[in-house]
Formats: C-alpha cells, sequence, structure tokens
C-alpha cells in the first residue's frame, strides 16, 4: 500500500506545486513530479536516475517569466523532472513540449507476482485486486518495451488555497490500444492482462488532501488468433479496469479497449501496465479516449 500511495503523490505533485506557487506555473508539459529540492531526501520519495522507458532523468528548477527560481511556502526552490538524451538534450514530444518521465515504483524486496494467467486456449478470465496476488511466488521482470505503459493525471486549479483536480467521476472508455499480430503467429487465444514486478507497479488515486489509492480489479481481454474470443466478465461492484477481446488472423491489425467500470469515488490520477506474448503480438498505438481525452495529461510509451 505504502508504494501505491507514493505512486500516487509522484503522479499529482506537479500540480500540487501549483497550489503553493501563487499562481505562477511551469510549463505545462513538464513533468509530474515537481517539488522542492529537499523533498526528494527528507521524505524518503524515489527519483531514480533512469524512468521506466529507460531515459535519464534530470532535476531541475522551476524559474518563472523573469527567470527567477519559484520557491514554495517554505521558501524552498520548486523543481521539475526533465528527460534528457545522451548528450544532455532535453527530450521534447511531437508538439515540442517537454516529455514526462515514466517514473517507475521503488524496486522492493519482494516483489508481488501478477495474477497467472490462464494460457492460450484458456477464456482468459483473470482479474486481480489492485494488482495481482501476493503469494510470494517469483515472478520475471519484463523490460519496459515488453510492456504497455500508461499515465494520467487530472487537470487541477486551486480552490481556496489548494489544488483539486478535474476527477474521473463515472464509468467512462480510457483507452484504445492496437496491436499487430505478428506473422507466422500461432492460433490460440492471447491475453492482455495486468502486470506488476518490482520496477512496475501501477496505483489508481483520489483527491483527498492526504491523497488516497483506490482499490482496482484488472479484467484481462483476449486476443484470438483465427480464434472466436469474447470479452471476459466485468465484476458487478468495486472500480473495475477491463479490456476488452478481438480477433484477427497473421498480419492483421486488432484494437482492444480499455474502460473503467462501477467507478463511485473520483480517479484522479492513476498509471497501470499490461503485458502480453510478445512472440505473438506487437503494439502499434495507444490512444486515450473518453473523459481522459478531453481532460487532463496523459502519456504511454507505446505512441
Amino acid at each position: 500500500m505504502k508504494k501505491r500511495i507514493f505512486i500516487c503523490a509522484v503522479l499529482m505533485a506537479s500540480a500540487l506545486c501549483l497550489a503553493s506557487c501563487d499562481g505562477v506555473s511551469p510549463d505545462p508539459a513538464s513533468s509530474t513530479a515537481g517539488q522542492s529540492s529537499d523533498s526528494s531526501t527528507q521524505n524518503d520519495e524515489y527519483i531514480p536516475e533512469k524512468d521506466a522507458d529507460g531515459n535519464t532523468i534530470e532535476v531541475v528548477e522551476v524559474t518563472d517569466a523573469q527567470g527567477e527560481v519559484v520557491k514554495d511556502e517554505a521558501g524552498k526552490p520548486v523543481t521539475e523532472l526533465n528527460i534528457v538524451d545522451d548528450k544532455g538534450t532535453v527530450i521534447t514530444d511531437a508538439s515540442g513540449n517537454k516529455a514526462k518521465p515514466n517514473i517507475p515504483s521503488k524496486p522492493t524486496k519482494t516483489s508481488p507476482s501478477p495474477s497467472a494467467s490462464a494460457g492460450n486456449g484458456s477464456n482468459g478470465n483473470n482479474s486481480s485486486n489492485n494488482g495481482g496476488n501476493d503469494s510470494g511466488n517469483s515472478t520475471p521482470s519484463k523490460a519496459s518495451d515488453e510492456l504497455v505503459a500508461f499515465l494520467w493525471y487530472g487537470d487541477s486549479k486551486v480552490v481556496n488555497g489548494k489544488a483539486k483536480f478535474d476527477c474521473i467521476t463515472s464509468d467512462t472508455d480510457i483507452l484504445e490500444i492496437t496491436f499487430k499480430i505478428k506473422d507466422g503467429a500461432k492460433n490460440g487465444k492471447y491475453e492482455v492482462k495486468y502486470y506488476e514486478d518490482g520496477d512496475h507497479s501501477s496505483s489508481f488515486c483520489d483527491d483527498s488532501d492526504d491523497i488516497q489509492s483506490i482499490p482496482v480489479t484488472y479484467v484481462a481481454g483476449v486476443i484470438g488468433v483465427n480464434e472466436s474470443v469474447s470479452d471476459n466478465a466485468i465484476p458487478s461492484s468495486g472500480l473495475t479496469f477491463a479490456v476488452s477481446s478481438a480477433e484477427g488472423k497473421p498480419g492483421d491489425t486488432v484494437t482492444v479497449k480499455c474502460s473503467l467500470n462501477h467507478v463511485s469515488t473520483p480517479v484522479a490520477a492513476f498509471n497501470s501496465y499490461l503485458s502480453y506474448d510478445t512472440s505473438v503480438l506487437e503494439p502499434v498505438s495507444v490512444k486515450n479516449v473518453g473523459f481522459i481525452e478531453k481532460s487532463g495529461n496523459f502519456t504511454s510509451n507505446v505512441k
């Protein structure tokens, strides 16, 4: 739980900084982790040398239009995180804005295992409450390019001196993920499912003053290669992240949709990781849709 709350805090920290800067805002495309320069050590916040995609993270002080360093209410410099290439040049997105680092969670000594795979030929009905079971079974780690990763946090504004977020308050589609079925893929049913290990951990969080983690159940999707498939059943209650199913043949591109269901607690931010069979599927694109297409800040390791 502590690790998940930390992830929530990282997702929302830059917007919270806006409330302490008297309306002086850093670049809106800057990192999700703005904070005073001492907070990373005093609060034991985890800022790795590289993000989950292998980019070098650089901590820089935020300056206003006059070039003065922005400070928080305690008089400490506000910082933001950039990602840079091997020459030290800040990496930007297609629009020329600073790209946001995809910060992994802090590694732990014991990594919870992801939910068990139903395997090819199963119905793929695989769900996990807030990240799989904690049975202690070892889980092979995956490289970032073997996962579909995504992060979103809501737009914010200062209300009575506090940053309030534009939250997800009702059921909504959030993603469309397109895969190519590789040439030569064997017939079968292949899951797109939740994944977690010591370097990758998901979190959904609310808009409360102390940022609480919201329990979520993941329902896997299934991609059928020359096989008929159907969507897995969604639980009748509780926040659920559900992946739809799709079918095709080798060489085809197929799209699955991800949705949030039974939204009762407003969702201010989330990040998550999905795994897939890399010998069969290749991610082509991730598109934010529904509520998060219209509001907030979204990024993914798949463009």
